[in-house]
């Protein structure tokens, strides 16, 4: 078995290789990722030779930017394989941290936490009232619409853009706490999650709409995501155990905020159904139901903190110089001068699009400093949106 192992590691490291000779992948957090994973499963595989060969490869990597929603994602397959390859271990439920102690906290049939072990069950019921909900709930951004913050009912509808809408318009949001989409197996159900157990109010979560990418190979799948989690937990590694999602790897939830997501509430599978009147329908029953606020264990939220903007100091000269920017309507393009400080022209870029501009600027090091290049972006934008508007004149450095 331990040969078979190692054969299969093999084929993965030399994947691996390939992949890292792709631009998009190269720079991109998923394939960073994936190559520590794959270290982890070597070292336990004591296949020491491809540790070493790995940790080269690993020292030329310099990660660029995060998932970009590639399909396919190259990295993902070998991710599953080495997740496949290590599941007896990993496919093992993680207790919360509180489950751990050595009075744990009490769950009863009902869900609720006991109060018996000074586990402070019944703090969060403050939080059920409206007014102060208003102010401090949901806490994490999303694509969603706030209905009634004491309302017992959740609702994401998946990669259904108009349904939330929809709903709002046709039914109103009386008997629910938030609506809105949910597109991606990670980061979209971790705000789900942390937005959910803020609120012990809701007690249930209806799935519906569209499946995210479920017509693709490896799709997000963000909605079967949903019901695993709901029913298996995650591993010691935060991965939705039983998902056939493209990465269902959490890294902004905790195991306890997970556990307590999964206590909460119930739910509502409604997969595929973009039908408001059979979803209203579903809001009435869980509502009729009439569940307390959720009282058991209450995880401290994990937040990034929040930086406020600074206002814009004195401009400071780029060393390599400045810009012109001058959009050419007639040809549809955008003609950008490079001048040196000392007003000597340097070149002539010429591009019909933002995007493909500032690349070639930062690629050739024409700008140095960030806020430059900031500052060029905004620009280009500006100008990129007048030859697509009619009637809006650029003018550089005018708001």
């Amino acid at each position: 078995m331990e040969q078979k192992n190692n054969e299969l590691l093999g084929t993965l490291a030399e994947e691996l290789q390939r992949i890292h000779s792709i631009p998009k992948c190269e720079g991109c957090k998923c394939f960073a990722d994936t190559v520590k994973e794959f270290r982890a499963v070597a070292e336990k595989q004591n296949a020491g030779n491809l540790v070493e060969k790995i940790g080269v490869l690993e020292a030329k990597i310099s990660v660029t930017h995060d998932c970009i929603g590639c399909n396919p994602c190259y990295p993902v397959d070998v991710s599953n394989a080495l997740y496949e390859l290590d599941e007896a271990e990993a496919a093992t439920p993680v207790l919360p941290l509180h489950l751990h102690a050595t009075n744990p906290v009490q769950i009863s049939s009902t869900g609720n936490a006991c109060h018996e072990h000074n586990c402070g069950c019944g703090t969060s019921l403050k939080k059920t009232k409206s007014e102060t909900l208003k102010s401090e709930w949901p806490p994490e951004s999303g694509e969603y619409i706030v209905g009634n913050p004491v309302a017992a009912v959740a609702i994401t509808t998946l990669a259904s853009e108009e349904l939330p809408r929809q709903f709002k318009r046709t039914i109103g949001l009386k008997n629910v706490a938030i609506i809105g989409r949910t597109c991606t197996e990670n980061i979209g159900i971790e705000k789900v999650v942390k937005n959910i157990i803020a609120n012990p109010a809701i007690r249930f979560l209806i799935v519906c709409g569209q499946e995210s990418g479920a017509s693709t190979l490896n799709g997000h799948l963000a909605g079967h995501t949903f019901l695993a989690l709901k029913k298996n937990g995650i591993t010691a590694q935060q991965r939705v155990i039983g998902s056939s999602g493209k990465r269902p790897v959490f890294k902004n939830a905790s195991f306890d905020e997970v556990e307590r997501f999964r206590r909460q509430v119930e739910l509502i599978d409604l997969i595929g159904c973009e039908d408001v009147s059979r979803i209203a329908e579903e809001v009435e029953n869980c509502a009729a139901r009439r569940l307390p606020a959720f009282s058991g264990f209450a995880p401290e939220a994990q937040k990034a903190e929040i930086i406020r903007a600074e206002p814009l100091p004195k401009l400071q000269l780029d060393k390599n110089g400045y810009f012109i920017i001058l959009p050419l309507h007639e040809r549809g393009e955008i003609l950008v001068e490079h001048y040196r400080n000392d007003g000597v022209l340097q070149h002539r870029l010429v591009g019909n699009n933002a995007a493909d501009l500032c690349n070639t600027i930062i690629n050739r090091e024409l700008a140095t400093r960030l806020d430059h290049a900031a500052y060029l972006g905004r620009e280009l934008a500006r100008a990129e949106f007048s030859l697509q508007q009619d009637g809006y004149e650029y003018i550089q450095d005018k708001a």
